[in-house]
């Protein structure tokens, strides 16, 4: 070389070789170690003659006066020659740093967005699985200690919606069968006391105070008269009435 600070080492010269022995080879990249045992990469690209480097390289006679006096190396070059390569060395220490962090910084992103997803499918679950199974368990749980106007709302078109649905029409259903339950159970009270008073009780007066007394002591009357037909005028006689709802008959 012109510039004796640019003389190529070994590693430069093998990869010159290579060139001068693979023509159509571009570019080399490989490892090596120096004699002090640090590791390198060494990437280099063949340097080739052109014409319009043959204004400074060709022949020695033909080129500048000027270049003539100021080098004595570096002519009788021809087109297509290889001139040197361009040589980049890079310490394996610092590219292994730099990969390692690289690794890292790309494994705690990755780890963020993995937990970030889990904590989105976790929020995700809760509303609409977890909450809504909550919910029906609450409602059975009230459902089962006497609560039976219990209802569920659940919106959306899925399988827990449905359950939801099914288990508002089944309260409504025991509701009703209870209702029907107490109904039935506060008559035959009443039926029961009827035929209690009809044998202690001995004037009809007294009859009928007691049988209105005894239907309005039921939670779901609020009303009870006994009425005698009076054929003559021809109309219904109040002679008996219990319950709040009395003064209706006035």
């Amino acid at each position: 070389p012109r510039n004796p600070s640019n003389k190529a080492d070994a590693i430069e010269m093998e990869a010159m070789n290579v060139f001068r022995l693979n023509p159509e080879l571009k570019e080399r990249f490989v490892s090596y170690t120096t004699p002090d045992g640090e590791k390198y990469f060494h990437f280099s690209q063949p340097i080739i003659i052109k014409p319009r480097c043959m204004k400074c390289h060709g022949k020695k006679e033909e080129v500048p006066n000027s270049i003539q006096r100021r080098y004595d190396t570096a002519y009788n070059y021809s087109i297509g020659d290889l001139r040197g390569v361009m040589s980049i060395k890079l310490p394996a220490r610092i590219i292994e740093q730099r990969t390692t962090e690289l690794f890292k910084r790309t494994a705690i992103i990755h780890l963020l967005i993995m937990l970030l997803v889990f904590v989105l499918i976790a929020i995700l679950m809760n509303r609409t699985v977890l909450s809504r199974i909550k919910a029906l368990h609450f409602s059975s749980n009230w459902l089962a200690s006497g609560e039976y106007d219990t209802q569920i709302d659940l919106s959306g078109n899925d399988e827990l919606t449905h359950m939801g649905h099914s288990f508002n029409r089944m309260a409504q259903t025991i509701a009703q069968r209870e209702q029907s339950l107490l109904k039935q159970k506060s008559l035959y009270y009443a039926l029961s006391q009827t035929n209690k008073s009809i044998v202690q009780l001995n004037s009809e007066e007294e009859l009928f105070d007691q049988i209105c007394q005894i239907a309005t002591s039921q939670p779901n009357l609020v009303l009870a008269w006994v009425g005698i037909a009076d054929k003559e005028h021809n109309e219904l006689v109040v002679v008996s009435r219990s319950g709040k709802a009395q003064l209706c008959l006035d």
